[in-house]
């Protein structure tokens, strides 16, 4: 019976490894999510978002609402990179392309320091 036993041991360690795998339930949790819809701008949205991205510099604090991988997402952070020839913007370490930029705004100076002390 011991061995038994031993054996059933053996094959729960060896599921084990699946749970230590980095990412892994951040994966399956991504595969299970909501998707949504890609919200397409108007022309007049688009030359806001134009304008707005053309009063930014390297080093503003900002917010962003993007589209990434069927989700929209919301990033606060420092500008670190706004490249119009590839028509992307850097926040942080993260690079997100202009087409999927929903909304993009520097944060005042009150919100600055909640979001520094954050």
């Amino acid at each position: 019976m011991s061995g038994q036993h031993r054996r059933g041991e053996n094959r729960s360690v060896q599921f084990a490894a699946y749970r230590a795998l980095k990412g892994y339930e951040e994966m399956v949790a991504e595969r299970t999510r909501e998707k949504e819809e890609r919200i397409r701008l108007s022309e007049e949205a688009e030359e806001a978002l134009s304008r707005r991205l053309s009063t930014l510099h390297r080093g503003d604090p900002v917010e962003v609402r993007y589209y990434d991988r069927d989700v929209y997402r919301e990033l606060r952070g420092i500008l670190t990179e706004l490249d119009p020839v590839w028509q992307t913007l850097s926040i942080d370490r993260k690079k997100i392309p202009f087409g999927d930029l929903l909304n993009v705004r520097k944060m005042p100076e009150s919100e600055r320091k909640k979001a520094s002390s954050r």
